[in-house]
């Protein structure tokens, strides 16, 4: 991978020839590492690390490295079932980065005297916890959503 490089300010006329160099940098890989802990922050071990095409698996210690991740800012996630967590990243090229991740667990609705009910995406139509009395919400959640 390049950088990517933009020639701006150019006006043309009808045939009319212009040559303008263009000088590309090339993006030089480094690494990623760090210790995925749980919401509790314990280690999480087993979960998926992913930036850009690069992944692991964390080891029993929460650890992780992503080896040979492109340089510039790079989306880094973590998932271990349902809590995951993400950050934006700045790889330096030919060096090792540190990026420590903390996941969390998805949000729940809770409800006066009533189980703890998923709330996925409050607001929008697969929101088990909006619509309360609707058929597709047999199961109404009061309360406050807690993120």
């Amino acid at each position: 991978g390049y950088e990517s490089a933009n020639i701006q300010n150019i006006t043309l006329d009808a045939w009319t020839t212009i040559t303008e160099n263009v000088v590309l940098v090339k993006r030089v890989p480094g690494n990623i590492t760090g210790i995925v802990t749980g919401p509790d922050g314990q280690p999480a071990a087993g979960a998926q690390v992913t930036a850009d095409t690069a992944s692991a698996t964390t080891q029993s210690n929460g650890s992780y490295t992503l080896l040979n991740v492109l340089s510039g800012p790079v989306s880094l996630s973590a998932t271990l079932g349902e809590e995951s967590c993400g950050e934006t990243v700045t790889v330096v090229g030919n060096q090792t980065i540190t990026a420590n991740l903390k996941l969390v667990a998805p949000p729940t609705c809770t409800g006066a005297g009533q189980p703890s009910v998923p709330c996925v995406g409050a607001g929008k139509p697969d929101n088990p916890c909006v619509g309360a009395g609707k058929p597709d919400n047999p199961r109404p959640c009061k309360g406050t959503t807690v993120y």
